[in-house]
């Protein structure tokens, strides 16, 4: 969920170092695209997983980003086309703000991309949209109340770590 410094943004010097690593030892089927990022996405069965990258694009764009333009396109662009009956966003940091005092990497933090997220849902007509996150070093899940907004409760299983008790 990190490359670098620890809860670090987009703006971090050598992050190309950080990205190359990661292709070498990583199995993804793909790593962004234009040589940025990591975001990318694969099927399952029912299940469509797309793996968010929180990090590559945040804070480096003049209006505040955590995905950046590039991968919100792509974002809006997968889950359209998506004919899996279920699609997991798997992001490295919470959608939502229940955080430590002073944390600053997670969704909460950004409302407006939050309400881009939701935006693009309804956009690319996803359903059966469930979020998983982590970074916080402890297991929950959470019902976001989105029905009014885009047709049903979207569900976030933090899964940081697995054995921890929900």
């Amino acid at each position: 969920h990190d490359f670098g410094r620890n809860d670090t943004d987009g703006n971090l010097p050598g992050k190309e170092n950080s990205r190359q690593a990661f292709r070498e030892y990583r199995p993804n089927p793909s790593f962004g695209e234009n040589e940025q990022g990591i975001y990318t996405s694969f099927r399952q069965g029912p299940v469509e997983v797309f793996l968010l990258d929180a990090r590559w694009f945040a804070g480096t764009e003049e209006t505040r980003t955590l995905l950046g333009a590039q991968q919100w396109a792509w974002l809006e662009r997968s889950l359209r086309d998506s004919t899996a009956p279920y699609k997991v966003l798997a992001c490295g940091m919470v959608f939502n703000g229940s955080v430590r005092p002073g944390k600053t990497d997670c969704w909460g933090r950004y409302p407006n991309e939050y309400q881009k997220l939701l935006d693009t849902i309804i956009r690319a007509g996803a359903t059966g949209v469930v979020l998983v996150s982590g970074d916080v070093h402890w297991s929950r899940v959470i019902r976001h109340d989105t029905k009014a907004r885009i047709g049903y409760d979207l569900v976030e299983w933090t899964t940081s770590p697995v054995h921890e008790r929900l």
